[in-house]
């Protein structure tokens, strides 16, 4: 990945996620890193990941009360991912005339394939917990995120917007990334979701599909979400809210 979207994230560290807080210095930054190719060294000796069990894929989250999104037919599960992180809004003025725009998100990914597919009832509350986890505590790039009585998941990936508006996953740990097309399939998070430590509400669950320069991911699904809302208007807020958010990414490629 182009050494602007890595600082950015480890940017996130420093950031206080205070609501009313002036815009972090990475804030103009964090949708324009370049994507290089994929080295040939983190593809090599990748063996992928495919699950196609059935039983196991139709028990994965794709229904709320608000909706269902579309199933990844004909598709196999690659990986499953944790993502923390901010999402990230723009106001024009700080009066309620004005709402909170959405300029895209910055998030760490991290593996919880295996949870999700042996225990899926705690992989569902992973999100509910990284939400309220303080920015010290889980973005240092390399660092696993720690959930107490839970367990330790790696850094698998960052996801990220690119200039044009384009939702990207760079799953680097495995030679993968999604260039996503919007806007996606969603429906409404559950009405008992985290609003997380902000307050303001839930963002919604979504299905998206991804763009022909993909590498190895067809579909990407934003399940279990927790916080990322903005306030509902721009009254006493800065130009740049960043908002915290978490949840849970599967990732689908063709069989």
């Amino acid at each position: 990945m182009h050494s602007s979207s890595i600082l950015s994230v480890a940017a996130l560290a420093l950031l206080p996620f205070a609501v009313a807080a002036p815009a972090p210095s990475w804030s103009n930054d964090y949708n324009k890193p370049k994507v290089d190719p994929v080295p040939q060294r983190a593809t090599a000796n990748v063996k992928p990941f495919v699950h196609t069990n059935k039983a196991i894929l139709d028990s994965l989250p794709l229904t709320t009360e608000n909706g269902t999104l579309p199933a990844p037919d004909g598709m196999a599960l690659r990986y499953i991912t944790m993502g923390r992180g901010v999402q990230n809004y723009t106001c024009a003025s700080s009066t309620s005339a004005d709402a909170p725009k959405a300029i895209g998100a910055l998030a760490v990914l991290y593996d919880i394939t295996a949870i999700t597919l042996l225990t899926p009832s705690i992989a569902a509350q992973i999100s509910n917990i990284a939400v309220d986890m303080t920015a010290s505590s889980f973005i240092l790039r390399g660092r696993p995120l720690d959930i107490p009585d839970v367990g330790s998941f790696p850094v698998i990936g960052d996801h990220f917007f690119l200039a044009d508006g384009t939702p990207t996953f760079d799953l680097f740990d495995v030679g993968k990334r999604a260039f996503c097309k919007v806007p996606p399939k969603s429906i409404n998070a559950p009405l008992s979701s985290v609003k997380g430590p902000a307050g303001f509400g839930t963002v919604k669950w979504l299905a998206l599909a991804t763009k022909e320069e993909s590498v190895g991911i067809a579909t990407v699904y934003r399940v279990d979400t927790a916080g990322g809302n903005p306030p509902k208007t721009c009254e006493n807020q800065p130009s740049v809210i960043s908002i915290p958010y978490a949840a849970a990414y599967h990732f689908y490629g063709f069989i």
